[in-house]
């Protein structure tokens, strides 16, 4: 599911990256690994154009017809509003 990874880096510090879908391995050792279709640091991200991005795929998801545009429509708009929930 699209959200937030916090990662606790060896300094202390906290890192906030939005992930748009993945796994998450958490190996024996306790490291742990994610291998995510796309990765970005939350401060990266402009609230502005992922507002932007939210309303273009909710503009997909009413102008698809078939299953299939249905389908990856609906997983866009799900990705969208995970990433403005993600800058507010």
């Amino acid at each position: 599911m699209p959200g937030i990874v916090t990662v606790f880096e060896n300094d202390g510090s906290l890192k906030k990256i939005f992930v748009s879908s993945g796994t998450v391995t958490i190996n024996q050792d306790a490291s742990v690994q994610v291998l995510a279709e796309e990765a970005h640091p939350v401060e990266d991200l402009d609230s502005s154009s992922c507002r932007d991005i939210q309303l273009n795929a909710q503009s997909q998801l009413s102008a698809a017809t078939g299953h299939q545009e249905v389908a990856e429509a609906a997983i866009a708009v799900e990705v969208a509003e995970a990433l403005v929930r993600a800058v507010e």
